[in-house]
């Protein structure tokens, strides 16, 4: 395997935390279970829809991984692939369409698939069209020391730190190759105990998903 041409940005990933997330307490927006709070909500009595939306690491304590957008990835999954949404810290000339989304009946869509969050408390992920446990992901305001962030972010049961860490590329084999991305799981969520805790990678770094318009 070639070496990645990313290795600068990773190598910070991996280096002593510079910063502290803020503690933030999350508040609902109105109307949750609907697209009507999210970024270009389209205002029309005949769906719950929104344009195009895009989410990005918002706040983290690792400087370097501020901004960097989501779309989709493929990963390893019992000997076939499943995708989950990650964030990408190639280029911006490198998106595609992957990285814009839409609020469909209060749930992130891109096409006709939908991204909801694992239950699974250990990897919490944004999986697309699950074959396993999921809440929907949420939109939620944050205040810290009394003053309201910016924009929205993405949570669920409340929770909206999310732990980040390297997810690496596979060559191929039974799952196909897979690039490597910067996975996301939300932290903190109650234990399942119909999709119980397995083992998933450490955090590497934390911060939080924000929700803008594209």
């Amino acid at each position: 395997m070639k070496p990645s041409p990313l290795t600068p940005l990773l190598t910070l990933l991996l280096a002593p935390l510079t910063t502290a997330l803020p503690s933030a307490t999350p508040i609902p927006v109105a109307y949750p279970g609907t697209c009507t709070s999210w970024p270009n909500w389209i205002r029309t009595p005949s769906a719950d829809v929104t344009g195009d939306i895009q989410l990005l690491i918002s706040t983290p304590d690792e400087a370097s991984a501020s901004n960097l957008l989501f779309r989709y990835f493929s990963v390893p999954w019992g000997g076939l692939q499943r995708e989950q949404l990650g964030a990408d810290f190639r280029p911006s000339s490198y998106y595609t369409s992957s990285s814009y989304f839409r609020c469909k009946n209060g749930n992130i869509t891109h096409g006709n698939s939908v991204a909801r969050i694992s239950t699974n408390s250990n990897a919490a992920q944004l999986l697309v069209d699950a074959r396993e446990a999921t809440y929907a992901a949420e939109l939620y305001y944050l205040e810290v020391d009394g003053k309201r962030l910016d924009g929205v972010y993405l949570g669920a049961r409340n929770q909206t730190t999310w732990g980040f860490y390297y997810q690496e590329p596979t060559c191929g084999g039974s799952g196909g190759a897979t690039k490597d991305f910067i996975a996301a799981k939300l932290l903190n969520l109650p234990v399942d105990e119909a999709n119980p805790p397995s083992a998933a990678p450490a955090a590497q770094f934390e911060g939080f998903i924000k929700v803008v318009s594209a």
